[in-house]
């Protein structure tokens, strides 16, 4: 008797478990989605007022003559070379969050100005890795994820010419975008009046990129999470690639949601998304430890509520025998 009351005590708390997790399994995914798309907003807002910041350098008519100086004015130590190389240090030093770097680039590949002082003097001519578009395209442009030749970092690079009065290319203005601060942006709790707003400071949310055909890394120049710690002087080199299916299938262009392993191997509920406006992978995630943890716990309770009464149930008709 005292086993087949543990059976089905057993019995009732698996199902109990069963139940509860079932019911909080849609509201969760729902509110995942709605996460993602608060989540989109802010990347389209984010990568918005770069363009407007990189279109407004774009149409300065001073940035354009004293970059026209440095490009077209070979001898660096004249006093016209000196005062536009200076004028153009002073207004791109601002501090930019979005930007890693502003340069300079001769037609010939050189760069001749750079608030990154290591890229003067260096040979980096314009490549297919790079976002070329002109200005009245800046809306319209999708950048280009790739590996940094020199720290081999994921970087993205846009580039646009700057014309003489001849509308003739003298050169480029390009900037290096900051992809830690769209990760650290991306990455910010949202506020929630939901009923799941608990899960809020628990859910991870991250893009993801193609640097190659086999290399799918973080959207960020700081790119290790958990166990993957690849940003360090002794691996940087070479990036492991990051897999779930998840992943695997968002950056094959679909959309959609489940129950998987993410790139840690650890069970979880996400909500996935294709970018093609930026050729990126987002991904919302919530570990699935969080999100049962009250089943666990509705059904530990019951199922050590049912093993006590059957314990006492057990000793008072051993003592009635006696």
């Amino acid at each position: 008797m005292l086993l087949a009351c543990l059976s089905c005590t057993s019995f009732t708390a698996f199902i109990t478990y069963i139940s509860l997790r079932q019911a909080v399994i849609q509201p969760t995914i729902e509110f995942l989605a709605q996460v993602t798309e608060a989540k989109i907003e802010q990347s389209n807002y984010w990568f918005n007022q770069l363009k407007a910041d990189f279109k407004t350098d774009l149409t300065d008519t001073q940035i354009r003559e004293n970059a026209i100086v440095l490009l077209t004015e070979r001898v660096n130590i004249s006093p016209d070379y000196q005062q536009a190389y200076h004028h153009l240090h002073k207004r791109f030093s601002e501090k930019y969050q979005q930007r890693l770097a502003t340069s300079l680039i001769t037609n010939s590949g050189m760069v001749i100005f750079s608030t990154d002082p290591d890229q003067e003097g260096q040979y980096r001519p314009l490549q297919n890795i790079t976002t070329y578009f002109k200005l009245e395209n800046i809306d319209d442009l999708t950048p280009n994820f790739y590996q940094s030749a020199t720290d081999q970092l994921p970087m993205i690079t846009l580039a646009s010419p700057l014309l003489d009065q001849l509308e003739t290319r003298v050169g480029v203005l390009t900037i290096d975008l900051n992809l830690s601060d769209l990760d650290q942006w991306i990455r910010q709790p949202i506020k929630s009046r939901e009923n799941l707003s608990e899960l809020v400071g628990k859910i991870d949310s991250y893009l993801v990129g193609k640097l190659s055909l086999t290399t799918n890394t973080f959207v960020s120049h700081n790119i290790h999470r958990g166990g993957n710690q690849i940003n360090t002087a002794e691996n940087s080199a070479s990036i492991p690639t990051l897999k779930s299916d998840g992943i695997n299938r968002a950056l094959g262009m679909e959309t959609g949601q489940g129950m998987y392993l993410n790139y840690e191997q650890i069970p979880v509920l996400g909500v996935y998304r294709w970018l093609p406006a930026y050729r990126f992978a987002l991904l919302v995630e919530v570990q699935q430890a969080e999100v049962f943890h009250l089943a666990r716990f509705r059904a530990g309770q019951l199922f050590i509520g049912g093993l006590v009464s059957t314990v006492v149930a057990s000793l008072c008709l051993l003592l009635i025998k006696l």
